[in-house]
């Protein structure tokens, strides 16, 4: 009675206070978001010797511009210039990039280079395409002409042209992404090691039905990290010092973009209910469907795929308010999975709050409010995994006790009765697998007498000693039951003939041995026979016959023994 009621006030505690757990997770997040969105363009790992350019500029109508400025739809492009004082002497060079429309420019009228998204001649966007341009020593006019290429459906973003030598420029561009790198490594480690575990579960507990869903939770938290870190790595602006195919990286982003909220679907449809299942599995297939439309759309009709994002946005969204109740119902079914339900919010929060902010028209920055969630929620999901690996692992290392002593014979430390009907039951169901079977019967003469003169212990003992030795005598070619008081089954698996007269040899001998130096004398009747595949054999029979053999072996014993006392 005092622990339910004490697990009745423990119970609200708990929601509180996972409750107030969840709200500071989810405000840091927002906060981090925010001040990220602030602050990203003040990185001050920005080298000194780089200048961006981000004021002194005008349009074509000589209205005054400050970059990077995010504009609609005009067909005929649009046009920007300032002046450029001269250089110090260095040599100097113009990083500029473009996203989703060609840009060409120019220095005093003549053309200093070109940034192209989509080249001549072809039907497909390369997404975003970096530029470096030297940049002449004289002070001039830059001007950049940009022509959007996706119609009225998106905001064209200008960026900030940065002057510097290369490699300020190149070791700007690392450092500027520097903490985002180190939080998609060690996404990457955490989704690694959560696959290498999950593997490993599914390798050693595979036959247990109970550890499914727990394996299933490792692989696909583990596969989402994967994704999602190579998501993170595309992203970034440093991806294009090292893959010169741009429109690789475009094509990887999009859609990686889209499969990403399937492993967390996936995860969810092992925990919930069952009026959750079917609309969770609904949500993998449609989010499978939007990819592969999208793709061949893409590959056979030239489709932009930043023309679908929308729809993307859309699906992941639905999906993310379909798996909030779904895990709540979870949380609510079984004990423990409030941990896990918990870890899924800042990864909702910092999704659905990305999502919001990519639709603002001063949000020029990459979203990193997904990021954050996604490493507190490796973060909390890798703790409460290993938690219950732990668990499981003790419960196996239980379970394989419990076997072990249901298993055994206390006495002898050999397999007992249930353990050799289990044995002749599988090898009954597996006859086509062996090329011979052999089964040696084995009972302790005179072990009552022993009893009644010299009590149970001598009695105990012998069974031991005979235990031992025919342990001993038959080495690795046999296991060893004992299947009644003093009686024991061997059964040998593709062995000759003449291994098993060996191995009924070798039992003869050391009971000789034996006996020569006790003066308890032990003895043990035998009969083997062998299993005969042609004749529709059965186990039970074989052992019948073994059983027989055994006590004729027996009453042949008995009878030398009167003879010797007449």
């Amino acid at each position: 009675m005092k622990q339910i009621i004490c697990d009745m006030r423990q119970g609200p505690q708990r929601s509180r206070r996972l409750i107030l757990l969840l709200v500071g997770v989810s405000a840091g997040i927002l906060l981090a978001a925010l001040l990220s969105a602030r602050c990203a363009d003040k990185s001050p790992l920005l080298p000194k010797d780089v200048t961006l350019l981000e004021s002194g500029w005008t349009d074509e109508e000589g209205n005054s511009v400050e970059l990077p400025v995010k504009q609609t739809y005009r067909p005929e492009g649009r046009s920007l210039e300032r002046v450029l004082p001269a250089g110090d002497g260095s040599l100097r060079s113009l990083l500029f990039y473009a996203k989703y429309q060609n840009a060409r420019l120019f220095w005093n009228g003549e053309e200093l280079g070109r940034c192209l998204c989509r080249p001549e001649g072809r039907d497909k966007t390369r997404g975003k395409v970096f530029t470096l341009f030297p940049l002449p020593e004289e002070s001039g006019v830059l001007r950049i002409e940009t022509q959007p290429l996706l119609g009225d459906s998106v905001l064209y973003e200008i960026s900030v042209p940065q002057i510097g030598s290369a490699g300020a420029l190149i070791h700007g561009m690392i450092a500027d992404e520097l903490l985002g790198l180190i939080i998609t490594a060690a996404i990457f480690c955490f989704g690694l090691f959560l696959l290498i575990c999950g593997l490993q579960a599914l390798c050693t507990t595979a036959q247990k039905e109970d550890t499914q869903t727990f394996q299933a939770s490792y692989l696909h938290i583990g596969l989402f990290a994967l994704m999602f870190s190579l998501y993170s790595l595309i992203i970034t602006d440093t991806i294009h010092l090292f893959v010169p195919n741009s429109y690789l990286i475009y094509l990887m982003e999009f859609l990686l973009f889209m499969l990403m909220p399937i492993p967390l679907l996936a995860l969810a449809v092992e925990v919930c209910t069952a009026r959750f299942r079917m609309l969770l599995t609904a949500g993998c297939c449609i989010l499978f469907i939007n990819f592969t439309i999208q793709t061949l759309f893409h590959f056979c009709l030239g489709w932009e795929l930043r023309r679908g994002l929308t729809v993307t946005h859309l699906l992941m969204t639905l999906s993310a308010l379909l798996l909030f109740p779904a895990l709540v119902s979870a949380g609510r079914k079984q004990n423990g999975r409030w941990w896990s339900l918990l870890a899924f919010f800042p990864v909702l929060v910092g999704a659905l709050a990305d999502i919001f902010r990519f639709y603002l028209p001063a949000f020029y920055q990459k979203a990193v409010g997904f990021q954050l969630g996604v490493l507190v929620f490796l973060l909390l999901q890798t703790g409460y995994l290993l938690r219950q690996n732990l668990r499981y692992y003790e419960s196996y290392l239980r379970s394989g006790a419990y076997r072990q002593m249901a298993y055994t014979d206390a006495l002898t430390g050999l397999a007992n009765r249930t353990a050799f009907e289990e044995k002749l039951i599988e090898v009954q169901e597996k006859l086509e697998s062996y090329s011979s079977i052999w089964c040696i019967s084995a009972d302790i003469n005179n072990l009552k007498e022993t009893n009644d003169t010299l009590g149970h212990a001598a009695g105990d003992g012998l069974i031991r000693q005979a235990a031992q030795i025919l342990c001993t005598a038959v080495g690795g070619e046999a296991t060893v039951y004992r299947v009644g008081g003093d009686e024991f089954v061997l059964l040998l698996f593709d062995r000759s003939e003449s291994a098993a007269r060996a191995v009924r040899s070798r039992l003869d001998a050391a009971l000789e041995q034996y006996n020569r130096c006790h003066t308890l004398e032990l003895s043990i009747a035998l009969g083997c026979d062998r299993f005969h595949f042609s004749e529709a054999d059965t186990m039970s029979r074989l052992l019948s016959r073994a059983d027989g053999l055994m006590y004729q072996d027996k009453r042949r014993w008995k009878e030398a023994q009167n003879r010797e006392t007449k």
